[in-house]
């Protein structure tokens, strides 16, 4: 039997971990809007994450191998997962990100030969000398093993380019965009008022949005040196930082706030599970990042709440925001604060910027474009 002719084809879906990032959540819209058409399993190498919980709703089954991060898996951490595989016995294996390729490569090949293979890459590669020593080794591992999937599904153009320069088959190169709820984020105006309440923002008074973990490559030491010009030009506008990290206990970041006198203007939120209504609530949407982005998810989220984003040329961010947004180079904060501060200043702007940057995401980048896409590669319509 075709694997497009039966009822509900078996895919087993292969990650490294349930934390909060952009693979997981990709991963699990595309279970959600698939509990009608495929029977899933998810096998994920390290154990229980903050999404846990999350994918569990779904009732679904999730099998733990418990790795330990960084470290290579132990002979029984991998009879453990080609057991789980075998007696699933799936008819589709798709890989998520380096580690989970790599894992799906070994599932196939040695239990499960009869599956289809689909690894998936959602990473740049700037430079490989960023990566940490297991992942730069998985990378290079990858390419020697790239020939074995059907595909490779990345999630950005510039992923493509930069992954087949360094030796992975074009043949097998095919994009898939990340895709966007936009019933849950969308435009809010009840947001603003709740969100000034919440943190203690002047209603009418300018808001700026930033969504991300405390790394290196988001480039805290850019955004805030942006904010720090934007306050002399008006020292009213306000500043919400959300993301892994973003605390008032991380010292270093602190710090800086406080050298570059914002204390009284900005807010160190943390990690939420609010995004839509907090992005909503902004004037403008911020990416910051130097480097290592592929597809940002917080620049098509912050469109489809209609509000209006400045990011750097990192990744896909152009191609994401079209001409209804403002890029600006890497490292620029004076080029960051530029591009904030005249979409401030003009109401009109941005909101006809906003709107048009919401009818974009409905029209190229929706979860339901996305999911169609995954699913008629799973049952053969595009091989």
């Amino acid at each position: 039997m075709k694997l497009s002719e039966k009822k509900h084809p078996k895919v087993l879906h292969v990650i490294t971990s349930l934390d909060v990032g952009g693979a997981e959540m990709m991963l699990f819209k595309l279970i959600q809007m698939s509990l009608m058409t495929f029977e899933s399993k998810i096998i994920v190498l390290m154990g229980r994450g903050k999404l846990s919980e999350k994918f569990e709703t779904l009732c679904i089954n999730v099998e733990y191998i418990a790795i330990t991060r960084g470290r290579m898996p132990s002979i029984a951490a991998i009879l453990k997962m080609l057991s789980i595989s075998r007696q699933f016995s799936p008819d589709v294996i798709q890989g998520w990100m380096y580690h989970g390729n790599v894992a799906a490569w070994l599932i196939k090949f040695l239990v499960c030969r009869r599956a289809s293979l689909f690894w998936n890459i959602r990473q740049t590669l700037y430079n490989l000398s960023y990566e940490k020593r297991l992942t730069k080794w998985l990378i290079r591992l990858g390419k020697w093993l790239s020939s074995a999937p059907q595909l490779i599904i990345y999630n950005s153009n510039l992923s493509v380019i930069q992954h087949e320069k360094i030796g992975y088959p074009k043949k097998k190169s095919f994009v898939i965009f990340n895709g966007f709820d936009i019933q849950h984020f969308k435009p809010n105006e009840l947001a603003r008022e709740s969100v000034g309440w919440e943190f203690g923002f002047e209603p009418m008074a300018p808001l700026v949005i930033h969504v991300g973990r405390y790394h290196p490559m988001k480039d805290y030491y850019n955004l805030l040196t942006a904010a720090k010009n934007i306050l002399k030009v008006d020292p009213e506008i306000n500043f919400l930082l959300v993301g892994h990290g973003v605390t008032k206990e991380n010292k270093e970041l602190t710090n800086l706030c406080l050298s570059f006198g914002l204390e009284n203007n900005l807010v160190l939120a943390g990690e939420r599970f609010d995004l839509p209504r907090l992005i909503a609530a902004a004037d403008v949407a911020v990416l910051s990042s130097a480097w290592g982005e592929s597809f940002p998810n917080v620049i098509g989220e912050a469109m489809a709440c209609g509000t209006v984003c400045v990011a750097t040329d990192v990744g896909d961010s152009a191609f994401i925001i079209g001409e209804f947004g403002r890029v600006v180079p890497p490292c620029d904060p004076n080029a960051l604060s530029r591009e904030i501060t005249t979409l401030l200043s003009d109401d009109n702007l941005r909101k006809d910027l906003g709107s048009k940057a919401r009818k974009r995401i409905e029209n190229l980048f929706s979860i339901n474009q996305v999911s169609d896409a995954y699913f008629n590669l799973y049952k053969g319509r595009l091989l």
